[in-house]
């Protein structure tokens, strides 16, 4: 995720932001997709990326992902995509006409502090036992 500094003005009940030219070629594309037609525009908070290495979020969340798969039967990746789809803040995408979990490296920290305890509640409603530090 790239962060852009935009300016915002409020007049006369309109909220008018002026776009960066790093983004003009995807306001671009935007406005030639809308074609008149409704669209949302989100607004959110910004969040830090998740941190990485050892003793990181990421490394957290795959320790945990692979201590309950390994107890449940599932594979690691395959326990990460079970609470990415867990995670209500985890970012979707349509693909092939299927609403999916983006992957693990387009989260903020927010969502990777949310996962986490998506993983910790897994454990605790299956009686599994985390080991915390390990990671």
């Amino acid at each position: 995720m790239n962060q852009h500094t935009a300016r915002a003005s409020y007049k006369d009940g309109i909220l008018s932001v002026e776009v960066p030219p790093a983004l003009d070629e995807a306001m671009k594309i935007f406005v030639t997709k809308l074609r008149g037609g409704p669209a949302i525009l989100q607004l959110k908070k910004w969040y830090q990326a998740r941190t990485t290495g050892r003793g990181s979020q990421s490394h957290h969340l795959w320790g945990h992902a692979d201590q309950i798969g390994n107890q449940l039967g599932y594979a690691k990746s395959e326990m990460m995509q079970i609470i990415a789809d867990m995670t209500p803040s985890w970012p979707r995408v349509e693909y092939e006409g299927k609403t999916v979990s983006v992957s693990e490296s387009g989260i903020d920290s927010f969502t990777a502090s949310e996962a986490i305890e998506v993983a910790h509640r897994i454990a605790a409603e299956e009686n599994i036992t985390l080991i915390e530090e390990a990671f």
